[in-house]
């Protein structure tokens, strides 16, 4: 949780610690392998990719918890006559666990794909949108795009995050019939 809990500027510093290469936790315990082990996470390609996105991981807690709080609320009586008819456990998980936590993981879902479509502390703060254009969110190209003047290309990557996002958003509430009844 503690992603969550902090700013996403102290946990992407946090990050800056972990990937470092002269005193990075990560480096250092490969280092106990390889003595000559030298990678600059978040300044080398492809290597910054992945450290980006492993900074990310941390924020499935919340979803999970999300959807383990609807599969906690699924009434006991419901599961029982389920395996009273004979159904498996994958019976059990594919026809009522899923359909039944379906909004929340569609709820989870949309916020995590938005929030990564706006993502700008983590990637400005530990790669500034480097090396070349492995880490480029287009929350960096606008800050970019009005730190240069540059309105109108401002403007109309702020339309297509906005594009993007309902689109987004159309399709994961088709997918997860988020406006049907749950029962």
């Amino acid at each position: 949780m503690i992603p969550n809990i902090i700013s996403a500027a102290a946990w992407a510093l946090i990050y800056r610690f972990i990937f470092n290469d002269q005193m990075g936790i990560l480096n250092e315990a490969i280092r106990v392998i390889d003595k000559d082990f030298s990678v600059q996470w978040f300044y080398q390609s492809p290597y910054a990719f992945w450290a980006v996105t492993f900074t990310w991981l941390f924020y499935a807690v919340i979803v999970t918890l999300i959807v383990l709080n609807d599969l906690m609320a699924i009434p006991d009586s419901l599961l029982e006559a389920a395996r009273l008819d004979g159904a498996s456990g994958w019976q059990l998980v594919r026809y009522i666990q899923l359909p039944l936590c379906r909004i929340s993981i569609g709820t989870s879902m949309l916020c995590s794909i938005t929030s990564r479509i706006s993502m700008y502390e983590a990637i400005a703060l530990t790669t500034a949108g480097g090396p070349g254009d492995d880490t480029m969110s287009l929350s960096v190209l606008l800050v970019r795009a009005i730190t240069d003047y540059n309105y109108g290309f401002a403007n109309a990557i702020g339309v297509v995050m906005f594009v993007f996002g309902l689109i987004v958003m159309l399709i994961i509430n088709r997918a997860f019939r988020m406006n049907d009844s749950i029962y």
